[in-house]
């Protein structure tokens, strides 16, 4: 019975490690997602406005890198524009 409720205390703090976990990842991901402006009307009308949630978090991703790329894409312009050699990354195969 002692190493019954020894597990179950073993898992009990690796449940509430990983809610805490989970929910630093939470507002990490809705602080990025407003920071770099992917916080607009037509993305909350997409996925609602509840914030980052277990069920949307991989949308929120795939918001962020869609972004992301955007705004290395102009980094990249402006560059260029400015004369700086830019060196293009091959893709992987």
């Amino acid at each position: 019975m002692a190493a019954v409720e020894a597990r179950s205390s073993v898992m009990e703090a690796k449940h509430k490690a990983a809610i805490a976990t989970l929910g630093a990842l939470r507002a990490t991901i809705s602080h990025i997602f407003d920071e770099i402006g992917c916080n607009t009307a037509a993305t909350r009308k997409l996925l609602g406005d509840l914030g980052v949630t277990e069920s949307n978090v991989l949308q929120h991703l795939a918001l962020i890198e869609q972004r992301a790329s955007e705004v290395m894409a102009l980094y990249l312009q402006k560059l260029s524009r400015e004369g700086v050699p830019v060196v293009q990354a091959r893709t992987l195969p």
